[in-house]
């Protein structure tokens, strides 16, 4: 309770520093903390001491990146020259300029670089690869995506390449993918298994879109979530400990191959506490598993919290996974591993789309077929796709062989998208919600939770989390009976 309390407040905290300025010092902090110390015998009052302090801490944290932020005010239409160092291999877009996201930006003259990140687009280079630093002479105007500014048709200058051995490990993989797979399939099997969307055809883009199919090709944490629950389902016959290494490990091969990307590293959070709790006989609320991951990330990056759309489409998709899923699943007593995985997705797509139409404003009407006929064969495409690269690495003679699984799996998804697109007014546009609007519907979605909880604690349902998973392995269960016997 008080744990939860914290966090949400944290997370108010650093909300409420972008909206509103409130004189709050750690001075303020540290007095209300010798206050929840006298006063500790009082639970009300200490959960109401407790909210302030890590209110005043989330603002604190907060006022620092909004003072921060306003550097970029005086530089909004102005040319500057600066250096940066690229997130991200850069790639061409319609107007032929390379397109790269920039950290760590510092202007000409200054030494301290700029707080967030900046979308650049520009000419001059020959390539641009993920930690190169780079010049940029351009003018700096107001973002129009993700990020805190953007520069167009700027001066792009390499001077110094920092080749890294993961991302050079990640290229090579995704050549290897493209060796061994054809075009579209190879580009759509490196977005299905690492989010590497700059190679895809804007055809099979717009397809995937028009039948709500995107989220399957993106740098996201659906994937990793989806892969580990249904690896730490199929291996519940071995030991508590095998099966945590073993998550971790496949933890980290997706986390390396994605590049680490904010919404992968969410992911892992969540991932990691889960497999920690179990792992020491635990179980944690996945509602706090949620406000653990997003107190974390919104600390590191408050940006996030002031409106990245890919943060909140992250968790309100795992509140989907986690909070609707086991109650479905108990529910229908389902036990199917692609059922499972079936459920988890729509859960997920359910969440999401009352803030995409307040957001981005469109619908597919037809996601939910389409979900319904791809989703499920998720895991198994990426399984797919990793041996083609590995054979096309490693066992180049065969690899024609080993990659007619994936070749066979990533051809069904695409037909079966191709096929649900040419329907008539699928894909609807301008459609966009209202703030109230959206807020109306998640209220709805509250109180179905809560009578599905309800109706599943009468029925006395086994609702199992992701953080239970592990410990209804047979070989825990033998050693119960042993422990009684």
């Amino acid at each position: 309770m008080l744990l939860t309390v914290f966090l949400l407040a944290v997370i108010a905290g650093i909300a409420c520093a972008h909206f509103v300025v409130i004189t709050m010092r750690l001075i303020h902090c540290v007095a209300l903390f010798a206050l929840l110390i006298i006063c500790r015998r009082k639970p009300v009052v200490r959960v109401i001491l407790l909210a302030a302090i890590a209110f005043g801490i989330g603002h604190l944290r907060g006022a620092d990146f909004v003072a921060a932020q306003t550097r970029y005010d005086a530089l909004f239409d102005t040319t500057i020259s600066a250096t940066t160092v690229a997130t991200n291999d850069a790639v061409y877009d319609s107007r032929a300029q390379m397109v790269f996201t920039g950290r760590d930006v510092t202007i000409q003259g200054q030494s301290k670089p700029l707080v967030g990140t900046v979308q650049i687009a520009g000419f001059g280079a020959a390539a641009v690869f993920a930690g190169d630093i780079v010049q940029v002479h351009g003018k700096i105007r107001e973002p129009y995506g993700t990020g805190q500014a953007s520069i167009g048709f700027a001066t792009l200058q390499v001077l110094r390449h920092q080749p890294s051995l993961i991302l050079s490990f990640r290229r090579s993989f995704i050549a290897s993918i493209q060796s061994t797979l054809p075009e579209p399939l190879a580009a759509f099997g490196s977005g299905l298994l690492i989010g590497q969307r700059s190679t895809l055809p804007k055809p099979v883009k717009d397809t995937l879109l028009a039948v709500g199919l995107t989220h399957i090709i993106a740098v996201s944490g659906y994937n990793l979530t989806i892969l580990i629950n249904a690896m730490r389902r199929s291996w519940l016959k071995y030991s508590k400990r095998i099966n945590s290494i073993a998550a971790i490990v496949l933890m980290v091969c997706f986390v390396v191959l994605t590049g680490a990307s904010a919404s992968i590293s969410r992911a892992a959070i969540v991932s990691l506490i889960s497999l920690v709790a179990v792992y020491y006989g635990r179980t944690i609320s996945p509602f706090l598993l949620l406000l653990i991951a997003a107190a974390i990330t919104g600390w590191i990056t408050p940006f996030y919290v002031w409106g990245d759309p890919s943060w909140y489409l992250s968790f309100l998709a795992f509140a989907g996974i986690l909070l609707f899923a086991p109650l479905i699943i108990a529910r229908w007593k389902i036990k199917n591993l692609f059922a499972m995985v079936l459920v988890e997705t729509i859960s997920a797509e359910l969440m999401t789309i009352p803030y995409i139409l307040a957001t981005f404003g469109q619908i597919s009407l037809i996601a939910l077929p389409a979900n319904v006929l791809v989703v499920a064969l998720i895991p198994f495409a990426m399984v797919c796709t990793a041996i083609a690269a590995f054979a096309g690495w490693f066992l180049t003679p065969l690899a024609g062989w080993l990659s007619w699984p994936a070749h066979v799996c990533l051809t069904y998804m695409l037909d079966i998208a191709g096929i649900l697109a040419k329907i008539p007014h699928a894909f609807q546009k301008d459609l966009l919600f209202s703030a109230w609007q959206m807020l109306v519907c998640y209220a709805i979605v509250i109180c179905l939770y809560f009578v599905m909880r309800y109706h599943a604690t009468l029925r006395h349902d086994k609702i199992t989390d992701i953080t239970e998973n592990l410990q209804r392995s047979p070989a825990r269960e033998r050693s119960q009976q042993m422990v009684n016997n």
